[in-house]
Formats: C-alpha cells, sequence, structure tokens
C-alpha cells in the first residue's frame, strides 16, 4: 500500500509549479491589459474615459455670496424658505435641463436679499459644462428686460 502512495505523490509533484505558473500568469493579464487599453491608441477602438455617463442629464445648481472677496456657498434649501432639503419640492430639488435650472435660480433670486452668485453645471457625455457662472449676479442677469411682462 505504501508503494501505491509514493506513486500518486511522484505523480502530483509537477502540479504546484503549474498552477503556480497559471496563477502567475492570470495576474499579468489582469494588470496588462488595462494599461495596455490606456496607452495603445487603437482607431478602431473608442479611447477610455473615465465616467463616460456619470451624471449625463443632471445639473448641479450651487448659489453663493461673496464675503470679503471670497466665495462662501449658501444651502439651497434655506435661500428657497425651507429648512429641509427634503422639503423642498421636486421641481425645485432637481434639475435635468438648463431651463429646469434656470427656473431654480429665478426662485433662489425672488427670495434672495441682495446679490447671489449661481453656477450652473450640466452633465454631458463628454464631462460638466459651465451653463452659468457664478462671475455675476445671477439676480441681476434675470431680471426683467425693458418692455418683457412681469
Amino acid at each position: 500500500m505504501s508503494e501505491a502512495l509514493n506513486e500518486r505523490v511522484d505523480d502530483e509533484a509537477g502540479w504546484p509549479a503549474l498552477r503556480l505558473a497559471g496563477f502567475g500568469l492570470w495576474v499579468a493579464i489582469l494588470i496588462i491589459c488595462p494599461v495596455g487599453r490606456v496607452l495603445t491608441d487603437i482607431p478602431f477602438r473608442p479611447s477610455w474615459q473615465m465616467y463616460r455617463g456619470y451624471a449625463s442629464g443632471l445639473c448641479a445648481v450651487r448659489a453663493y455670496e461673496r464675503v470679503d472677496g471670497k466665495f462662501q456657498q449658501l444651502e439651497r434649501h434655506k435661500l428657497l424658505g425651507y429648512e429641509s432639503p427634503f422639503d423642498v419640492p421636486k421641481q425645485l430639488r432637481r434639475a435635468t435641463t438648463e431651463a429646469q435650472a434656470n427656473g431654480i435660480v429665478k426662485a433662489m433670486c425672488a427670495r434672495a436679499d441682495g446679490p447671489l452668485n449661481v453656477l450652473v453645471e450640466c452633465g454631458r457625455a463628454g464631462g460638466w459644462h459651465v451653463e452659468r457662472s457664478r462671475k455675476d449676479d445671477a439676480c441681476a442677469a434675470t431680471a426683467a428686460k425693458p418692455g418683457a411682462k412681469r
């Protein structure tokens, strides 16, 4: 019986090295493939881009006020007169288009006491695009034009 056991041990002597080589090949493929895709520029394959569709179809509306020459972000729900962000109506909570974002800006300007700087960024397939910069007073820009109905 010991001879049969010895023969079995001799037959499995090469397997650990083969398993180790297979595992090493698997790890090498996991590391090299993504790096190779980034470094090579093959024309028939689209280039790699992190978060390609992330946040497309959303607009971020942030309100700021200038304090000693620096921008300080304001909480939108407090500016609109609500105690909690969950109390804000859905149409003022989330914007998916630039027109909806401008509606939120107009609602914030109606409640603002003084100048209000607003940053509006909308997500597109290529990344975030600034639709309205926070450089100028948004309430002066959204004020009624001469001859427009109020």
